[in-house]
């Protein structure tokens, strides 16, 4: 086994063990409604006119994932079940995804139930984001990027997801200019 293909490995079991979590989403409502106040006031203020230094707001990754999982939770996701982010300084991003595609239609290569996880460089650009993925396991297993491609593809197809391409630019919510992480935290510009 080539040394990098030991360090995929090492770090699959490490992403297991880190981000792993029982299913069922759990989230502080007090981290939801600090979420939900910050983006009240960036449309607000965004919407003022002649405001032109950006302002900042900053939050923590818990109140981050606890305002994902009451996301998903009150939208009733029926093929996304939780999701949760690890922050790194200079936008480096971990993430777990438990996938359920019971119920669909689906290739027989791809198992109903599956934990993704990934690693990349969250990359903000023209008010539009993406996430430039440096690595991706499913249930601890490196597989390539093009198979999450078409993992994505398959859950736009299905209705699921506007997002049907891993390479594709997203727009930003309304409003945000930048976003920047470090350990724990980020940073949101508008």
């Amino acid at each position: 086994m080539s040394h990098w293909k030991k360090i995929a490995a090492v770090w699959g079991m490490l992403a297991v063990s880190a981000l792993a979590r029982p299913e069922g989403l759990k989230y502080s409502l007090q981290d939801v409604q600090k979420i939900m106040k910050a983006i009240t006031k960036i449309q607000g203020e965004t919407k003022i006119a002649g405001r032109q230094p950006f302002r900042k707001i900053e939050g923590t990754e818990n109140e981050l994932n606890s305002y994902i999982a009451y996301r998903i939770e009150k939208g009733k996701d029926d093929i996304m079940k939780d999701l949760r982010f690890k922050l790194y300084e200079n936008n480096r991003i971990e993430g777990w995804i438990l996938i359920d595609l019971s119920g669909h239609r689906i290739p027989i290569f791809l198992k109903t139930k599956m934990n993704l996880y990934f690693a990349g460089v969250l990359v903000v650009q023209n008010s539009s984001v993406r996430l430039d993925f440096q690595s991706f396991f499913i249930d601890g297993q490196q597989v390539p990027l093009m198979l999450l491609n078409l993992i994505v593809n398959l859950a736009a197809k299905l209705g699921k997801s506007d997002a049907a391409s891993i390479f594709a630019w997203n727009a930003l919510p309304y409003g945000i200019k930048d976003i920047r992480t470090k350990a724990g935290q980020f940073s949101v510009y508008y």
